[in-house]
């Protein structure tokens, strides 16, 4: 995986004094997955008093990545796995058809150009606690992209958690 700035990053090794919730998305040329981005900045402070980071990572290139982070001044790591290494370790592939491509690019959604690659391949969003010791100890997948938990969703579980 990449940051924003294209500099190689080792997952494991990002805030690991601190619980880290992953959440894989599609890419910031999706409305939902904007929004939901913009939801967790705007809560981050509720993240930051319990020692959660939440993690963004989706396979938009890093300069994609940068683009969403600028855009909408994001404080917490939004990551590039256009190679899709994360994403087949999580099993969250979702292999596009060219009906779906087409549909996406006539609605001006470049799955591509956001990416970089040609694999035709976005993430189902996902959630992923992740404890101090690098073990997943929650997840929930929906292959409905319009469903994921808000971030009073994600704080409730976390407060479940025994992490």
């Amino acid at each position: 995986m990449r940051d924003r700035e294209g500099q190689t990053i080792n997952f494991q090794e990002i805030e690991t004094s601190k619980r880290r919730v992953l959440i894989l998305y599609r890419g910031g040329w999706c409305p939902y997955c904007n929004s939901h981005i913009r939801h967790i900045q705007e809560k981050i402070s509720s993240f930051e008093a319990q020692g959660i980071v939440p993690i963004f990572v989706s396979v938009d290139s890093p300069a994609s990545a940068k683009e969403t982070v600028d855009k909408y001044q994001i404080s917490f790591p939004i990551l590039s796995d256009s190679k899709l290494e994360l994403h087949r370790r999580f099993g969250l592939l979702n292999q596009l058809g060219e009906a779906q491509l087409k549909r996406l690019r006539l609605i001006g959604m470049d799955i591509e150009s956001a990416s970089g690659e040609q694999h035709h391949t976005i993430a189902h969003p996902g959630v992923f606690y992740i404890n101090e010791n690098k073990t997943v100890v929650w997840g929930s997948v929906n292959e409905d992209y319009k469903v994921r938990p808000n971030a009073e969703k994600i704080m409730k579980i976390a407060k479940t958690l025994n992490w």
